[in-house]
């Protein structure tokens, strides 16, 4: 396994559009930074094609999930403790390499301290410390070029959206045989102190939280070292000490799908407990068939309406958050939780707050970078609530 040392990462996610991808620790890449970085200019709608063989439809889901063959609700029929949630990305993983299809995976190993750091695995027993949560981002593509080094033809590689963009942008570089995308699902993600933030102002112990998600119960939920789930209300959080704890990347960012994995994973139209499978090309179904004699099979929900949540998000856009009193906010989270949009509705409603609160972001702070990173599916979306 090699390990990548971490570089001076994480002042670029606070001072400027930047995810901390890796690829500018390399001037071979850096000086290419406006054709390869995904908050540089739109390519979604290009590589879509090249990828998958046609551009996402403008309507139903693929217009707000991308191109898909499928989508899945499942989960391990046998769970592994050590993951996030269940555990079929690592076994995915290890039946890569142990089947021989890939000579390496390139993704995050999880630290005691619960950062992560890339590094390139070449043997399935190495996986076993790169599930479970990471408070931070990575910046996995740091090992790129050791890829080349080694000689590896065959990979694997794990990553969020703008991650996904970037060594897409450089794959025909690589020169390999074969390569695997496993694409993650992400709205937003912080730096590691600003997760320590969160989890202080949030969590009763903030010291014995050992794991954290975003759920689609409306709530924020942290696993703690004694077995202990505390659920948190969203509508709860102090939002005035959380200010300014996104990245401008998060706030630039309109791949909260991942569209150019060949697998994406994650849990956002899946009911607590399930994972969703969208699987893109005819990679991903290959992928998807090595998992799928393990997997317990579901249906996905598809409840309730977003337009009324949208009508709110869009009243307090660019207003400060507001933080409900406990008992209100319990009440609160209750009516939604049953009444409000589940499963596939509360995916699409995810998207499209993330997509209008961050074509806000841009219009008010990079007006010069609103019509080259606005994909033409996001302005879709945008027209139906006659937002330019």
């Amino acid at each position: 396994m090699t390990q990548a040392p971490i570089g001076p990462a994480y002042p670029l996610l606070q001072n400027r559009t930047c995810s901390n991808c890796g690829l500018c620790f390399h001037a071979q890449f850096e000086a290419h930074v406006e054709e390869i970085c995904p908050f540089e200019d739109d390519r979604v709608s290009e590589r879509e094609v090249q990828l998958h063989g046609r551009s996402r439809r403008l309507s139903g889901d693929e217009l707000y999930f991308g191109v898909f063959r499928s989508m899945h609700a499942a989960r391990l029929s046998t769970p592994r403790p050590d993951s996030q949630t269940g555990g079929a990305v690592s076994t995915l993983l290890e039946r890569l390499l142990d089947s021989g299809k890939v000579e390496a995976v390139l993704t995050t190993r999880r630290n005691p301290d619960n950062t992560g750091t890339p590094v390139l695995v070449r043997h399935a027993a190495e996986l076993a410390h790169t599930g479970g949560s990471r408070w931070d981002l990575a910046p996995i593509l740091d090992l790129v070029p050791e890829v080349k080094r080694q000689g590896i033809r065959r990979l694997a590689v794990v990553g969020v959206g703008c991650q996904v963009s970037a060594l897409r942008a450089i794959e025909a570089q690589l020169g390999l045989e074969k390569l695997y995308v496993v694409g993650l699902v992400c709205t937003d993600n912080m730096t590691f102190a600003n997760w320590q933030r969160l989890i202080k102002t949030t969590s009763r112990s903030p010291r014995t939280v050992k794991k954290l998600e975003f759920m689609a119960d409306f709530r924020i939920w942290f696993w703690h070292e004694n077995g202990a789930i505390e659920k948190v209300s969203y509508f709860e959080m102090p939002m005035d000490k959380l200010r300014g704890c996104f990245p401008q990347a998060c706030l630039s960012c309109f791949d909260q799908t991942n569209g150019l994995a060949d697998l994406s994973v994650g849990y956002m139209a899946a009911d607590i407990g399930w994972q969703w499978f969208l699987v893109r090309n005819e990679q991903g179904e290959a992928l998807f068939n090595l998992l799928r004699d393990d997997l317990e099979m579901g249906r996905f929900t598809d409840r309730g309406n977003r337009s009324e949540a949208m009508k709110q998000i869009l009243r307090y856009l660019g207003k400060p958050a507001i933080t409900l009193p406990s008992l209100l906010a319990q009440l609160f989270t209750w009516q939604v939780e049953h009444f409000g949009p589940r499963g596939l509705e509360f995916a699409r409603l995810a998207v499209e707050n993330k997509q209008t609160r961050n074509w806000y972001y841009l219009k008010t702070h990079r007006p010069d970078k609103l019509k080259k990173l606005i994909p033409r599916h996001v302005q879709a979306i945008l027209d139906q609530y006659r937002l330019k």
